[in-house]
C-alpha cells in the first residue's frame, strides 16, 4: 500500500493532469487515496481543477487504433456522456478552478459511424448541471472560471435556455462567494445562420455576479461577438433597448470593479458602442469617482468589425473608454485593436497620450489602426510624442500599425531617432506595421 506521505508529496501533479474517470477508480486502490479523493459525506470526487478540451473526435471513430493519450484532454472522446457525468460526480465544494468547453461527446452505446457517435449534451444535461451544482452548496471555494458557450448557443432560440441562464447567473452570484477569475466565451455560430452571434440571456446572467463581486474579481476575459441572439416574447426581432441596457450593465459593472487587473474584451461594433457608452455614463454618474479600475495591469481591447454590422453602426471615439482607465499607474500591458472610425478625433488622441502617460511599470504597448488614413500626419505626431516620453521609462516592446498613406520623411525621421535610443526596428511594409524592441544590454 503506498504511503500517505508519499501520496500527499505527489499528490498536486496528480490532481491536476488525470481525468476524473481515472481519480475514481484511482480512489478504489487505496484507502489513503480514497479519503484523499472521496467526499465521505457526498461520496463525490474532491476535484479542485477541473478541464473539459474541445478536441473534435477522431476522424476514423477508432480511439484503441489510433492511440490516444489517456488524459484529461482526450476523456470526453473516449468516456460516454463524460462532461454531464464529471459534472455530476464532482464535489463542488471542494473546487477551485474550472475550464468547459462543451465539446461533442460520445454516446454510451457506440455503433462505430463516427457521425451518429458523437452528439450535443450540452442544453439538455451538461449547461443545467453545471448551473444547478453551482447552487448546491451555500458557498463554495471555486475561484477561476472559463465557460465557452458557443455548442450551447445552438439551441437557444425560442427562449428555451432563459430560465437555465438566470438559474446560473443567481448561483454564481450567490454561492461563487471567492470568484476572482471569470473568462466567458458568449460567440457562436447558430444553425441557419451565416454569422456569428451572441447570446444577450447569457449576458444578463453575468451581471449580478459582477455587481456582487466587484471587489474580488480580479481578471475579466469576455468575448462578446455578431449579431445579438434574443428572444423577443412579444413580437418577432431583438429589442434593441434590452440589448443595449444588458451589454451596458455588463460592462458598467466591469468598469466600477475596484480589484480589476487584467481586462480583455473581444467585441464586435455593436458591444463595442455599449461600452464606451458605459464608460461615459461612469463618468456622467459619478464624475472623478468614476474611475475605478485603478489597478489594471493588463487591458486589452479588441473590435473587429463584420460585414453584417458594417454601416449598421456609428462607431463612437474611443476617447471616453481610454479617460476612464488613464489613472491605472500599474498599467504594464496596452493592445489597442480597433476601427478607424474610432481614432479620428483629436480628443481621442489626447486620451491614449494621457493613458500612456507617467506609467512606470509599462513594458509592451500595441496599437492597430485598422487603415486609418494619417496623410496629415495627427497620429504619427502624437505618437512621437508618446514615444519620446515612453523611452525615458521601462517600455520593451511599441508596435503599432495599420496607419495609411503617412509622410515617409517623418516616419524614417521617428525611426532613426529610435534606433539612436537604442531600440531594435522592424518595419513590415505588406501590412504598414512597425515594431520598437528595446536592444539587449551587452557589456
Amino acid at each position: 500500500m503506498m504511503s500517505t506521505a508519499a501520496i500527499e508529496m505527489c499528490w498536486p501533479t496528480i490532481e491536476t493532469f488525470i481525468d476524473l474517470e481515472s481519480a475514481t477508480s484511482l480512489s478504489s486502490t487505496c484507502r489513503s487515496l480514497h479519503s484523499l479523493i472521496i467526499d465521505v459525506a457526498t461520496h463525490k470526487a474532491k476535484v479542485t481543477h477541473f478541464q473539459v478540451c474541445n478536441l473534435p473526435p477522431p476522424d476514423n471513430n477508432d480511439i484503441s487504433v489510433i492511440g490516444i493519450p489517456r488524459d484529461y484532454t482526450t476523456a470526453h472522446i473516449r468516456i460516454p456522456h463524460y462532461v454531464s457525468h464529471a459534472l455530476s460526480h464532482i464535489h463542488f465544494p471542494s473546487l477551485s478552478k474550472l475550464h468547459l468547453d462543451f465539446p461533442l461527446t460520445r454516446k454510451r452505446h457506440a455503433t462505430g459511424d463516427a457521425h451518429s457517435d458523437y452528439i450535443e449534451d450540452v442544453h439538455t444535461s451538461a449547461f443545467p448541471i453545471l448551473a444547478s451544482q453551482l447552487g448546491a452548496h451555500a458557498c463554495n471555494k471555486l475561484t477561476s472560471l472559463y465557460l465557452n458557450c458557443n455548442r450551447l448557443l445552438q439551441y437557444e432560440r425560442g427562449g428555451c435556455l432563459d430560465t437555465m441562464y438566470e438559474i446560473f447567473g443567481q448561483n454564481l452570484s450567490r454561492c461563487c462567494t471567492e470568484l476572482e477569475e471569470l473568462s466567458i466565451v458568449n460567440t457562436g455560430i447558430v444553425r441557419g445562420e451565416n454569422t456569428p452571434m451572441y447570446s444577450v440571456g447569457l449576458a444578463s446572467a453575468l451581471v449580478s455576479t459582477l455587481k456582487r463581486r466587484k471587489d474580488m474579481i480580479r481578471k475579466f476575459d469576455y468575448e462578446v461577438y455578431g449579431r445579438p441572439l434574443l428572444f423577443n416574447r412579444f413580437g418577432e426581432g431583438a429589442n434593441t433597448d434590452i440589448i443595449r441596457k444588458t451589454n451596458c450593465d455588463v460592462f458598467s459593472a466591469v468598469l466600477q470593479s475596484t480589484k480589476l487587473e487584467q481586462l480583455c474584451i473581444k467585441c464586435s461594433p455593436g458591444p463595442y458602442r455599449d461600452l464606451v457608452r458605459a464608460a461615459t455614463i461612469c463618468k456622467a454618474e459619478n464624475g472623478s469617482r468614476g474611475k475605478k479600475s485603478s489597478s489594471i495591469r493588463d487591458l486589452s481591447i479588441l473590435c473587429l468589425e463584420t460585414r453584417e454590422c458594417n454601416g449598421n453602426y456609428i462607431m463612437p471615439p474611443v476617447g471616453p473608454l481610454l479617460d476612464h482607465f488613464s489613472d491605472c499607474h500599474c498599467l504594464q500591458t496596452l493592445y489597442l485593436t480597433l476601427p478607424k472610425p474610432c481614432w479620428r478625433e483629436s480628443q481621442t488622441l489626447q486620451a491614449l497620450t494621457n493613458l500612456l502617460t507617467n506609467k512606470p511599470e509599462l513594458l509592451r504597448v500595441g496599437l492597430s489602426f485598422s487603415g486609418l488614413d494619417d496623410r496629415e500626419g495627427k497620429v504619427l505626431e502624437y505618437l512621437s510624442g508618446i514615444l519620446a516620453q515612453l523611452t525615458l521609462g521601462s517600455v520593451n516592446i511599441f508596435d503599432f500599425g495599420g496607419l495609411l498613406n503617412v509622410d515617409e520623411a517623418r516616419l524614417l525621421k521617428l525611426i532613426q531617432g529610435m534606433e539612436k535610443l537604442g531600440f531594435d526596428v522592424r518595419r513590415n511594409r505588406l501590412h504598414a506595421a512597425i515594431r520598437f524592441q528595446r536592444s539587449e544590454r551587452r557589456e
